[in-house]
């Protein structure tokens, strides 16, 4: 089922865990499910420029086919919370990644920790090889310094604008129309980098006492795991959630001793009793 939403060789499948999603929002002091479920993968697109996503698959027989996606930026970190439960800093919000096995979520967080990294080491090659070179034909038209080209080349990565394509004089005419059209080169950053949220995601759950429900038709067998969790039903033609990438990473959870300030943990993992029947006279 992976392959076939995800089918090479466009695709490059690097890691996939079981995972159901939440969002601190729209209040911002505790997790609210978005009743996205499936198989969370880390894709590498080969068709643009190697970029890497997180994306979560349905596994389901009908539905959207990719619920939510959210890519790896420079400094992008995948927070442990918990053995189960990993937080990431998108435009917006803080969302949260609730993994059915401690063992899958573990692998899966070395695979994303290792191709961070080599996108870090990219970047930095990338920005050494554009100022040995000198200032591309957008930089000299808009007249812009290196901190700020940088932060420019950065947002237009958003509207699959490669930095080679920059030095192109008809493209810097381009973007020249595209900056006065947002007001602004800052104007432009933020709409594509706004600041990562200012509070910290809330603590993760306290570890589950019962075993878990089966996942949704379609979905493989779990393995039996003391994070197990319930999954809940996939809502129909749901549709994608995307989220930009943020300016910077998402601070750290706060420290143990004071929670003043901090959300509140997510829901149970478990599932809720069934209604009563109503008594009828």
């Amino acid at each position: 089922t992976i392959l076939n939403i995800q089918p090479k060789p466009k695709f490059s499948v690097l890691g996939a865990a079981v995972a159901r999603l939440f969002v601190a929002h729209p209040d911002t002091s505790k997790w609210t499910y978005t009743r996205r479920f499936g198989a969370l993968v880390l894709v590498k697109d080969t068709h643009n420029n190697d970029a890497s996503f997180l994306r979560i698959v349905n596994l389901g027989s009908s539905g959207q086919a990719v619920l939510w996606e959210q890519e790896l930026y420079r400094g992008f970190e995948l927070v442990k919370q918990a053995p189960f439960f990993f937080t990431v800093a998108g435009d917006k919000h803080v969302f949260g990644l609730d993994f059915a096995d401690v063992d899958e979520a573990a692998k899966f967080e070395e695979k994303v920790k290792k191709r961070a990294r080599k996108i870090m080491k990219q970047s930095a090659a990338a920005a050494a090889a554009a100022t040995a070179s000198g200032p591309s034909a957008t930089q000299r038209m808009l007249g812009l310094d290196d901190d700020k080209y940088r932060k420019l080349v950065k947002a237009l990565a958003a509207y699959n604008i490669t930095e080679n394509m920059l030095d192109d004089a008809n493209t810097a005419k381009l973007i020249k129309d595209f900056v006065n059209q947002n007001g602004s080169v800052d104007n432009l950053i933020r709409s594509v980098h706004p600041r990562a949220p200012s509070q910290a995601p809330p603590p993760p759950p306290p570890p589950p006492t019962n075993a878990p429900p089966p996942p949704p038709p379609g979905a493989p067998p779990r393995s039996p795991a003391p994070a197990a969790h319930s999954a809940g039903a996939l809502p129909a033609r749901s549709p994608v959630m995307r989220t930009a990438s943020p300016h910077h990473a998402p601070p750290p959870p706060p420290p143990p001793p004071s929670r003043r300030n901090a959300p509140p943990p997510p829901p149970p993992r478990h599932r809720p009793p069934p209604p009563q029947p109503k008594s009828t006279p």
